[in-house]
């Protein structure tokens, strides 16, 4: 009953004819499919997170290794290819977060030879995967939590300079509480910003 008194808040209608007026019925409709999709997720999401949480962290592995004496490295891995490669994790729910800050960056870092890979934050096998095999890390988005601090954790001990990125100012609550764009997200969900501001920025 939650979920679809969500749905039906007044001021997704707002937004939607705030969308459709300036970019078209289309567009604002691809938004509107988007937006119901993740409500819809969140609610299954937060069902299953304590399930979740037990086996997606790096503590089975990181056991072991220190059991067998293979947790203290002296340097990252992945030098040893002699060959630069970022592994990008961040908040890659919004499509267009992923094709402009995430795709378009491994593209232009493909004219350097430096190759990038990227996952959710939510996808743990593959984050942890591809930072066993990078140079750099850059986290994108991301707040301050449980897996986030897994994340870091785990970029210490492979020896990996930590980056951060950000598209907006989301870190800040001073210029969250001032920026246009925010009047047009609902009073909830601007509160929900300003009060996780504080969560990103201890990140960074």
């Amino acid at each position: 009953m939650n979920v679809v008194r969500n749905l039906l808040r007044p001021a997704h209608a707002v937004k939607f004819a705030a969308v459709m007026k300036r970019d078209g019925f289309r567009e604002a409709w691809k938004r509107a499919r988007l937006y119901t999709g993740l409500i819809l997720r969140s609610r299954a999401r937060s069902e299953f997170a304590a399930a979740a949480r037990a086996s997606q962290d790096f503590h089975p592995f990181w056991d072991g290794a220190a059991r067998e004496g293979a947790f203290h490295l002296s340097a990252a891995p992945a030098l040893l290819s002699r060959r630069r490669r970022i592994a990008i994790i961040g908040d890659l729910n919004l499509p267009q977060c992923r094709k402009y800050r995430v795709e378009q960056l491994q593209e232009l870092w493909a004219t350097r030879d430096v190759e990038v890979e990227f996952a959710h934050h939510e996808d743990f096998p593959r984050a942890a995967d591809i930072m066993q095999r990078a140079t750099h890390l850059l986290l994108y988005r991301l707040a301050s939590g449980p897996k986030t601090e897994n994340y870091l954790y785990e970029a210490r001990r492979l020896h990996l300079p930590v980056a951060y990125d950000i598209d907006d100012p989301l870190f800040s609550v001073s210029a969250y509480a001032t920026y246009g764009n925010a009047e047009h997200i609902g009073a909830g969900l601007r509160a929900h910003f300003l009060t996780q501001a504080p969560a990103y920025a201890a990140v960074m």
